[in-house]
Protein backbone atom coordinates (compact mmCIF):
# COMPACT_ATOMS: atom_id res chain seq x y z
CA UNK A 1 0.00 0.00 0.00
CA UNK A 2 1.28 3.42 -0.85
CA UNK A 3 1.97 5.95 1.88
CA UNK A 4 -0.32 8.67 0.57
CA UNK A 5 -2.97 6.90 -1.53
CA UNK A 6 -4.89 3.64 -1.64
CA UNK A 7 -5.56 3.50 -5.39
CA UNK A 8 -5.27 -0.11 -6.58
CA UNK A 9 -3.69 -1.41 -9.74
CA UNK A 10 -5.54 -2.73 -12.78
CA UNK A 11 -4.88 -5.37 -15.42
CA UNK A 12 -4.39 -3.88 -18.89
CA UNK A 13 -3.82 -5.17 -22.40
CA UNK A 14 -2.27 -2.79 -24.90
CA UNK A 15 -3.30 -2.19 -28.50
CA UNK A 16 -0.99 -3.53 -31.19
CA UNK A 17 2.36 -1.79 -31.34
CA UNK A 18 5.94 -2.23 -32.44
CA UNK A 19 8.15 -4.21 -30.07
CA UNK A 20 11.63 -2.95 -29.24
CA UNK A 21 14.36 -4.57 -27.09
CA UNK A 22 12.09 -7.49 -26.23
CA UNK A 23 13.84 -9.41 -23.43
CA UNK A 24 11.28 -11.99 -22.35
CA UNK A 25 13.42 -15.15 -22.15
CA UNK A 26 16.56 -14.45 -20.13
CA UNK A 27 16.54 -11.88 -17.30
CA UNK A 28 18.98 -9.01 -17.78
CA UNK A 29 21.26 -8.67 -14.74
CA UNK A 30 23.36 -5.72 -15.94
CA UNK A 31 21.67 -3.18 -13.65
CA UNK A 32 19.71 -5.57 -11.42
CA UNK A 33 21.49 -8.54 -9.87
CA UNK A 34 18.17 -10.35 -9.45
CA UNK A 35 17.41 -9.85 -13.14
CA UNK A 36 14.58 -8.21 -15.01
CA UNK A 37 12.58 -8.92 -18.14
CA UNK A 38 11.56 -5.93 -20.24
CA UNK A 39 10.15 -4.65 -23.50
CA UNK A 40 9.42 -1.28 -25.09
CA UNK A 41 6.10 -1.05 -26.90
CA UNK A 42 6.03 1.71 -29.51
CA UNK A 43 2.66 3.32 -30.22
CA UNK A 44 1.39 6.05 -32.50
CA UNK A 45 0.02 8.66 -30.04
CA UNK A 46 -2.51 9.82 -32.66
CA UNK A 47 -4.05 6.35 -33.03
CA UNK A 48 -7.47 6.13 -31.37
CA UNK A 49 -6.76 2.86 -29.54
CA UNK A 50 -3.38 4.12 -28.38
CA UNK A 51 -5.01 7.30 -27.06
CA UNK A 52 -7.55 5.24 -25.14
CA UNK A 53 -4.87 3.01 -23.65
CA UNK A 54 -2.62 5.91 -22.66
CA UNK A 55 -5.63 7.77 -21.27
CA UNK A 56 -6.42 4.81 -19.02
CA UNK A 57 -2.90 4.88 -17.58
CA UNK A 58 -3.09 8.64 -17.10
CA UNK A 59 -6.42 8.29 -15.32
CA UNK A 60 -4.95 5.74 -12.92
CA UNK A 61 -2.03 8.07 -12.20
CA UNK A 62 -4.29 11.09 -11.72
CA UNK A 63 -6.57 9.22 -9.30
CA UNK A 64 -3.51 8.50 -7.15
CA UNK A 65 -2.29 12.10 -7.44
CA UNK A 66 -5.66 13.53 -6.42
CA UNK A 67 -5.83 11.31 -3.36
CA UNK A 68 -2.25 12.14 -2.42
CA UNK A 69 -2.97 15.86 -2.57
CA UNK A 70 -6.11 15.45 -0.49
CA UNK A 71 -4.16 13.54 2.16
CA UNK A 72 -1.19 15.92 2.22
CA UNK A 73 -3.15 19.15 2.08
CA UNK A 74 -0.94 22.17 1.33
CA UNK A 75 2.18 19.96 1.06
CA UNK A 76 0.54 18.13 -1.83
CA UNK A 77 1.08 21.18 -4.04
CA UNK A 78 4.78 20.31 -4.10
CA UNK A 79 4.02 17.08 -5.96
CA UNK A 80 3.62 16.58 -9.72
CA UNK A 81 3.09 13.73 -12.15
CA UNK A 82 5.41 11.73 -14.37
CA UNK A 83 4.44 11.01 -17.97
CA UNK A 84 3.16 7.47 -18.51
CA UNK A 85 4.93 7.29 -21.90
CA UNK A 86 8.15 8.78 -23.28
CA UNK A 87 9.15 10.09 -26.69
CA UNK A 88 10.84 7.62 -29.03
CA UNK A 89 14.02 8.47 -30.96
CA UNK A 90 15.78 6.53 -33.71
CA UNK A 91 19.45 5.57 -33.63
CA UNK A 92 20.33 8.95 -35.14
CA UNK A 93 18.67 10.67 -32.20
CA UNK A 94 15.74 11.96 -34.23
CA UNK A 95 12.15 11.71 -32.97
CA UNK A 96 10.10 9.07 -34.78
CA UNK A 97 6.69 10.44 -33.81
CA UNK A 98 6.00 7.35 -31.69
CA UNK A 99 5.91 7.02 -27.92
CA UNK A 100 7.35 4.31 -25.68
CA UNK A 101 5.36 2.27 -23.20
CA UNK A 102 7.91 0.60 -20.93
CA UNK A 103 7.01 -2.77 -19.39
CA UNK A 104 9.18 -4.66 -16.90
CA UNK A 105 9.17 -7.64 -14.59
CA UNK A 106 11.79 -6.79 -11.97
CA UNK A 107 13.67 -8.89 -9.41
CA UNK A 108 13.03 -12.15 -11.24
CA UNK A 109 15.25 -14.26 -8.97
CA UNK A 110 13.56 -12.94 -5.81
CA UNK A 111 10.12 -13.53 -7.30
CA UNK A 112 11.03 -17.09 -8.26
CA UNK A 113 12.34 -17.78 -4.76
CA UNK A 114 9.14 -16.40 -3.26
CA UNK A 115 6.95 -18.55 -5.52
CA UNK A 116 5.64 -15.57 -7.49
CA UNK A 117 5.25 -15.40 -11.27
CA UNK A 118 8.74 -14.93 -12.70
CA UNK A 119 8.30 -15.59 -16.43
CA UNK A 120 6.48 -13.96 -19.33
CA UNK A 121 3.75 -16.00 -21.02
CA UNK A 122 4.65 -15.46 -24.68
CA UNK A 123 2.77 -16.69 -27.74
CA UNK A 124 3.31 -16.21 -31.46
CA UNK A 125 1.23 -15.63 -34.61
CA UNK A 126 -0.31 -19.12 -34.45
CA UNK A 127 -0.58 -18.96 -30.63
CA UNK A 128 2.50 -21.19 -30.40
CA UNK A 129 4.49 -21.09 -27.16
CA UNK A 130 7.45 -18.86 -27.95
CA UNK A 131 9.07 -19.52 -24.57
CA UNK A 132 9.13 -23.28 -25.14
CA UNK A 133 10.67 -22.74 -28.56
CA UNK A 134 13.07 -20.11 -27.16
CA UNK A 135 12.16 -17.83 -30.06
CA UNK A 136 13.88 -14.46 -29.99
CA UNK A 137 11.76 -11.46 -30.94
CA UNK A 138 13.55 -8.84 -33.01
CA UNK A 139 12.95 -5.10 -33.06
CA UNK A 140 10.09 -4.23 -35.40
CA UNK A 141 7.92 -7.22 -34.51
CA UNK A 142 4.28 -6.33 -33.91
CA UNK A 143 2.44 -7.43 -30.80
CA UNK A 144 0.48 -6.61 -27.68
CA UNK A 145 1.49 -6.78 -24.02
CA UNK A 146 -0.50 -7.69 -20.93
CA UNK A 147 0.55 -5.95 -17.73
CA UNK A 148 -0.51 -5.13 -14.20
CA UNK A 149 -0.51 -1.32 -14.00
CA UNK A 150 -0.20 0.34 -10.62
CA UNK A 151 0.54 3.88 -9.43
CA UNK A 152 3.71 4.72 -7.52
CA UNK A 153 4.96 7.67 -5.53
CA UNK A 154 8.58 8.78 -5.32
CA UNK A 155 9.22 10.96 -2.29
CA UNK A 156 12.74 11.95 -3.41
CA UNK A 157 11.40 13.67 -6.53
CA UNK A 158 7.82 14.26 -5.29
CA UNK A 159 6.46 12.52 -8.37
CA UNK A 160 3.52 10.22 -8.96
CA UNK A 161 3.51 7.89 -11.95
CA UNK A 162 2.44 4.46 -13.19
CA UNK A 163 4.50 1.28 -13.41
CA UNK A 164 3.64 -1.51 -15.84
CA UNK A 165 4.54 -4.92 -14.46
CA UNK A 166 4.89 -7.15 -17.51
CA UNK A 167 3.01 -10.46 -17.52
CA UNK A 168 2.12 -11.55 -21.07
CA UNK A 169 3.20 -11.10 -24.67
CA UNK A 170 1.35 -11.91 -27.89
CA UNK A 171 3.32 -11.47 -31.12
CA UNK A 172 1.33 -11.13 -34.36
CA UNK A 173 4.12 -10.25 -36.80
CA UNK A 174 7.38 -11.91 -35.83
CA UNK A 175 10.76 -10.64 -36.94
CA UNK A 176 13.15 -13.31 -35.71
CA UNK A 177 16.94 -13.29 -35.36
CA UNK A 178 17.22 -16.47 -37.44
CA UNK A 179 19.32 -14.87 -40.19
CA UNK A 180 20.73 -11.55 -41.31
CA UNK A 181 17.62 -10.64 -43.26
CA UNK A 182 14.40 -9.88 -41.37
CA UNK A 183 11.92 -12.68 -41.99
CA UNK A 184 8.33 -11.54 -41.61
CA UNK A 185 6.08 -14.38 -40.54
CA UNK A 186 2.33 -14.65 -40.70
CA UNK A 187 0.06 -12.02 -39.18
CA UNK A 188 -3.30 -12.09 -37.52
CA UNK A 189 -5.79 -9.46 -38.59
CA UNK A 190 -7.59 -8.89 -35.32
CA UNK A 191 -6.87 -8.86 -31.61
CA UNK A 192 -9.49 -8.62 -28.93
CA UNK A 193 -9.30 -5.20 -27.30
CA UNK A 194 -9.38 -5.53 -23.53
CA UNK A 195 -9.84 -2.29 -21.60
CA UNK A 196 -11.18 -3.54 -18.28
CA UNK A 197 -10.73 -0.92 -15.57
CA UNK A 198 -11.87 -2.87 -12.52
CA UNK A 199 -9.22 -3.36 -9.81
CA UNK A 200 -7.39 -6.65 -10.23
CA UNK A 201 -4.88 -8.75 -8.37
CA UNK A 202 -1.31 -8.97 -9.59
CA UNK A 203 -1.66 -12.50 -10.88
CA UNK A 204 -4.96 -12.08 -12.74
CA UNK A 205 -5.05 -14.07 -15.96
CA UNK A 206 -5.06 -11.71 -18.93
CA UNK A 207 -6.97 -13.24 -21.82
CA UNK A 208 -5.62 -12.18 -25.21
Amino acid sequence: MANYFDVKGISVVSPKGELEWCKYLEPDTKYNADGELSVNLLLDPEDAKAKEFIGKLENLRDLAMNELRENLGAKGKQWSTNEVVSEHFNKEGEPTGKVIVKCKLKDVAKRRAAGKASTIQASGPAKENLSAQKTLVNNGSIGVVGCFAYPYEMASTKKVGVTLMWQKLRVFELLAFANTEDDLFGTEDAVEDVFETAPAKEQDDLDF
